[in-house]
């Protein structure tokens, strides 16, 4: 539905000089424009957040392989649909920087601008650690957990688990991830594949409390540090920095022990 509104309005816009083309064929371009870009600036955020931890190394990230892997296609388009000549090493840098442009106007967009907007009172304050800044955005409000409960005897053996993993792996493990035949074993500094079962692989962290969030996700309980949600789409954020997703499946159980 919002692809469908913003290619409706650049469409009747006709920005960057597509109004001398008739408002079908712009709609065509525009739609194919919108969507194309948001599919590659999704697939590229998610390769970012598994590349690095800071937000704005992935922006940039996505910023850079926005500029590189979406011009050629935008050249396409406008070779394809909105014909003005023969295509140069000029038109193709110009279109890369209003790519880049654009791009990085986005991610500010998201980052930058409800911090802004909804600062208000606490602008004036001194700027708090990254760890507690709670100012909900739009499209991602974050919550605190409720305060821990009391603190249970923690279990001194290592799980089970840990005896799979290489010398060089070191915990405590904070998250298990299913990925085809494989699962992912992540710890704050070390991330090791085993070839095994997600469910064999819960079983052996049977010293250590979790919680399954996802048919493909399993967490720790002392990883999780917070809330965060888009719109309907619910993630857990870990000490690492990972935002993991909740189906609704699990969200019941989440709820229930007063994570959610």
């Amino acid at each position: 539905m919002i692809w469908a509104v913003f290619s409706f309005l650049a469409a009747y816009g006709a920005p960057f000089g597509t109004y001398g083309f008739s408002f079908n064929r712009r709609l065509l371009y525009w739609s194919l424009v919108v969507v194309i870009s948001s599919l590659l600036a999704r697939c590229f955020s998610r390769l970012a957040s598994r590349l690095v931890r800071r937000f704005w190394q992935a922006d940039g990230i996505v910023v850079l392989l926005m500029s590189v892997f979406f011009t050629p296609i935008l050249q396409g388009l406008n070779l394809w649909l909105l014909p003005r000549g023969a295509p140069s090493v000029e038109m193709f840098l110009h279109l890369m920087t209003l790519v880049a442009l654009i791009s990085l106007g986005v991610v500010m967009t998201r980052r930058v601008i409800p911090a802004l907007l909804l600062g208000g009172e606490h602008a004036a304050a001194p700027a708090p650690q990254p760890a507690l800044l709670e100012l909900p955005e739009p499209d991602l409000v974050k919550e605190r957990l409720p305060d821990p409960a009391p603190p249970v005897e923690e279990n001194p053996l290592p799980p089970r688990l840990m005896r799979r993993l290489s010398e060089g792996f070191h915990g405590p493990i904070l998250r298990l991830c299913s990925e085809d035949h494989f699962v992912e074993v992540v710890s704050a500094t070390n991330r090791e594949r085993l070839r095994m079962r997600l469910a064999d692989a819960i079983d052996e962290m049977d010293t250590v409390a979790g919680h399954s969030v996802h048919r493909s996700h399993w967490v720790t309980r002392e990883a999780i540090e917070g809330v965060e949600r888009e719109g309907a789409r619910i993630f857990l954020r870990l000490s690492n920095g990972d935002r993991v997703p909740v189906s609704r499946t699990y969200k019941p159980k989440l709820e229930a022990a007063g994570i959610l």
